[in-house]
């Protein structure tokens, strides 16, 4: 058997070693570019995602703004219908009212103001 040369052999290795250290530094530090692009394009795809849903619920909000103003509009002119309605029976009230206060009044009279229109042909005459 031959003697082993321990120096060369750690030498060796060291060698070895060393270059192995700097070639996983060099892999390392030429893979970090990629890790960074991997991340910036999962950043990126994330955001996009963001985005479209961010959109989409803009346009759920723009739909639902343009169903709430027709209903407003609607309700509006159901509230316009009431009061029109409203102001037409007051009217009504005041003049039975004064129809019914009235020196002149008479049964046949007043009883030709509430009758149903068409009767005998004088229904509905106001006083």
């Amino acid at each position: 058997m031959s003697a082993v040369d321990w120096p060369a052999v750690l030498s060796g290795g060291l060698g070895v070693a060393i270059l192995g250290a700097v070639v996983a530094i060099v892999r390392a530090v030429m893979g970090r570019p990629l890790v960074q692009a991997s991340a910036a394009d999962q950043i990126s795809t994330t955001a996009l995602k963001l985005i479209v849903a961010a959109e989409r619920s803009a346009e759920r909000a723009g739909q639902e703004a343009t169903d709430a103003k027709r209903e407003a509009t609607d309700a509006r002119r159901e509230a316009t219908d009431a009061r029109r309605a409203a102001d037409e029976a007051a009217r009504e009230v005041r003049l039975l009212k004064s129809a019914i206060l009235a020196p002149t009044a008479t049964l046949e009279r007043l009883r030709e103001m509430v009758g149903e229109p068409g009767a005998n042909g004088s229904a509905g005459v106001r006083v």
